[in-house]
């Protein structure tokens, strides 16, 4: 097992495993390339990091923050006087979690907002096929 460091307000520390590097052991948190200042009123979540990296530079909508998995979408925290965005794959999981999120965010009569990618099961698979 290797780590390192990766840039600031990306993630603290980030583990590599050789075996297996998009493996994930545990609840990891948030990835958050933007600040909490830079939300105003809207945030946009994604699972995976090339997911909202895909979001934010190729479909241009953000700030973005980003899950490790769909798991962690379902148990996001609520941000008072913010409409979510969660950019979630069109796949049973990603949908179920992304359910979760809005069910607990409009238990405190927040807004969420689902998108599904129209193409395929994730958004960057379906900005590379708009882009072709």
């Amino acid at each position: 097992m290797r780590r390192g460091v990766s840039p600031p307000n990306v993630i603290d520390v980030v583990t590599i495993l050789d075996f297996a590097p998009k493996m994930i052991l545990g609840h990891m948190g948030l990835i958050r390339p933007a600040e909490m200042e830079d939300i105003g009123r809207g945030l946009g979540l994604a699972e995976g990091i090339e997911t909202a990296l895909t979001v934010s530079q190729r479909i241009g909508w953000g700030p973005m923050w980003a899950a490790p998995c769909a798991a962690d979408i379902a148990l996001f925290s609520w941000i008072p006087k913010t409409t979510l965005n969660i950019f979630a794959d069109n796949e049973p999981a990603g949908i179920k979690f992304a359910q979760a999120c809005a069910e607990r965010w409009g238990q405190v009569r927040s807004e969420v907002l689902i998108h599904l990618p129209p193409t395929s099961q994730d958004w960057n698979d379906a900005a590379k096929r708009l882009a072709a």
